[in-house]
């Protein structure tokens, strides 16, 4: 019998993908080492989705993060010039679980496993796999370094045009068709992140949001949803309530209210998406799911450079637009024609490039 639609996402989102015989056809044991941080293992399940492109894999997940700063030091130290640290160690320094089976790969997201993940696949000398730019170690021992901006001078390196994660056109819409279809076009999804990689947000700037929002929607006639996110917090989730007013939402996701749907149904329902600057990864999946994608910012505004390089060629290319929060009310919002989509979902790449690495 075969796997229907719903069964068949659960299997793209978790890496759990089935492909027809043939040499490659055994399923590969992948050890994901997971900080638990959502935005790290969001990565991690789009690098799984990449690999089951290639041949089917079975993924474990393996608790294993740096226990603090000190252990960050020694660990760099333990595997300077290409050495490789003993057991008692790694587990000295890491909060993990290893497995009682041995991978046939390792992956890792997240500054915090990133020696545990080059360490057990250097230790059962099979490929490492890693999202994000290592630190404090050298980063052309990785088989693979997965990053969303150019790094000149590394080989093993793949460049997204966003950060990565399992989202693809396909998928969003998917999610989205049973939401989708009880909604009056034009649909508008806002994703709202919060104070963090320098940006600071007030509570006017909240309120604002949500009544520049409220005011656009209508002047549209737009249906709107919305998620906020654990930084939001309750100050800013109240201030966006009050903003909104007593416009209605199809659909809301209030974190500090306890709330926790997955977002994807929200961005695959959408016509339009808003993203709240200070999410890199929230704004890259929007994109990956090929919807346009405007980015709101708060008046204190200092993101790192390259978060400000992403957005700029991400704007360049026409994939995002930007608006500050201030004044969104009068703004006048970029049409969704106007956007110009990925080439291909960031999964596709991945998988492209993965396989002459891995020798698939």
């Amino acid at each position: 019998m075969f796997a229907g639609p719903k069964a068949r996402l659960r299997d793209i989102w978790s890496g759990r993908a089935c492909l027809g015989s043939g040499p490659l056809a055994e399923p590969l044991p992948v050890w994901v080492i997971t900080d638990g941080v959502p935005g790290h293992e969001a990565r991690s399940r789009g690098i799984l989705a990449a690999l089951a492109r290639l041949r089917p894999v079975a993924a474990e997940w393996v608790p294993g993060r740096l226990r603090n700063r000190l252990s960050r030091a020694v660990m760099a130290a333990a595997m300077a010039g290409g050495r490789r640290p003993p057991g008692w160690l790694l587990r000295a320094c890491h909060r993990m679980v290893p497995p009682a089976t041995a991978p046939g790969l390792v992956l890792g997201a997240g500054g915090r496993t990133q020696f545990l993940a080059l360490a057990l696949a250097e230790a059962h000398g099979v490929p490492a796999l890693f999202a994000g730019l290592p630190a404090w170690i050298d980063a052309r021992r990785f088989t693979a370094v997965i990053v969303p901006y150019p790094l000149p001078g590394l080989a093993n390196v793949i460049v997204l045009e966003v950060p990565v994660s399992a989202m693809s056109p396909a998928t969003a819409a998917e999610a989205g068709a049973t939401l989708r279809a009880g909604l009056a076009p034009p649909v508008w999804t806002l994703l709202a992140g919060g104070d963090g990689g320098g940006y600071r947000y007030t509570a006017d700037e909240w309120r604002a949001l949500g009544e520049g929002l409220a005011a656009q929607a209508r002047v549209a006639g737009a249906t709107l949803t919305l998620s906020t996110s654990r930084r939001t917090g309750a100050q800013g989730e109240a201030a966006l309530r009050a903003g909104l007013g007593d416009f209605p939402l199809a659909q809301a996701v209030w974190w500090d209210s306890g709330d926790r749907d997955p977002v994807l149904p929200l961005i695959g329902a959408a016509d339009l998406v808003f993203v709240t600057a200070d999410s890199a990864s929230m704004a890259g999946e929007a994109v990956a799911a090929g919807r346009p994608v405007v980015l709101l910012s708060p008046r204190h505004a200092r993101p790192a450079p390259r978060h400000a390089a992403l957005f700029e060629r991400l704007a360049q290319r026409r994939r995002v637009a930007a608006l500050p929060i201030t004044g969104l009310a009068e703004a006048e919002l970029p049409r969704p024609e106007s956007f110009s989509p990925l080439p291909e979902p960031p999964v596709a790449t991945m998988a492209r490039a993965l396989g002459p690495m891995l020798g698939w």
